[in-house]
């Protein structure tokens, strides 16, 4: 069995399945991709594919759908996180709905800690590049606060959640997860009911402020974090539904036109 020719028939099997959700024949994709095989050679390798795990078949006389094995494979070879595109964001909820997924969209461009100051009732006033916070009369957080001065609101994230300072974490996480903006909320819902992802850090939009670009697997679902840019600026687009849904569609229909 040919590796290039056996990849190229998966992927079809995959893509065909990404777009319409149906087992596919041999003869099916044989004419769907202008494949120069025979139907029969086609099986062949369904069979091949059948044995390895990667496409399975309901019924003895049915067509071939590709396993979570099939398109985990699929996606982490048709999507590349890193790959920056400009995006339209008033394509978002729409391209959402229509692909049947849950979004976020997160700014990532720097958010510096400008001053510290105190309120006359004592509390303590965090003023960042993008918005602020108020806490409670502390001396170690304003201490820790006035010495980190400077930095950006991710790092002391980090310090604050590392050192276990949870009201100083809370405060921060609050003021990223105003900076997040969600999409199609109802798919989550409906996905919450039967997937094991942590369902709060979705809906909050926690996962967004603090996860890098990359994929993420928990079949039959994943995650999509890709970086993205709105207008000029660094962000990060995070689409989350079940493995069969056409991700890179959804991430070219909401790409803005040069």
């Amino acid at each position: 069995m040919r590796a290039k020719t056996r990849q190229e028939i998966l992927n079809a099997v995959v893509y065909s399945y990404v777009q319409n959700p149906q087992p596919i024949g041999s003869m099916q994709l044989k004419e769907a991709t202008n494949a120069p095989l025979s139907a029969a050679t086609i099986r062949n390798y369904f069979r091949r594919l059948v044995e390895e795990g990667f496409l399975t078949q309901l019924h003895s006389s049915g067509g071939r759908i590709p396993t979570d094995l099939a398109l985990k494979s699929y996606w982490l070879s048709a999507i590349d996180p890193n790959d920056a595109r400009a995006i339209d964001e008033e394509a978002i909820e729409n391209a959402a709905r229509a692909y049947g997924l849950y979004a976020l969209l997160a700014m990532r461009e720097p958010n510096r800690l400008l001053e510290v100051t105190k309120s006359r009732l004592g509390r303590i006033l965090a003023a960042f590049e993008f918005g602020e916070t108020a806490l409670g009369a502390n001396a170690a957080i304003e201490r820790l606060l006035n010495e980190f001065c400077g930095y950006d609101i991710t790092d002391l994230i980090e310090i604050a959640k590392s050192n276990r300072i949870d009201a100083l974490y809370n405060a921060l996480l609050e003021i990223e997860l105003s900076r997040v903006k969600r999409y199609n909320a109802d798919a989550l819902i409906d996905y919450a009911r039967a997937l094991s992802f942590d369902f709060d850090r979705l809906y909050s939009g926690a996962i967004a402020a603090q996860m890098s670009a990359q994929l993420l697997f928990d079949s039959p679902a994943m995650i999509v974090a890709q970086k993205v840019t709105k207008r000029q600026k660094p962000a990060l687009l995070v689409a989350f539904g079940v493995m069969n849904r056409d991700f890179l569609g959804f991430i070219n229909h909401i790409k803005k036109e040069d």
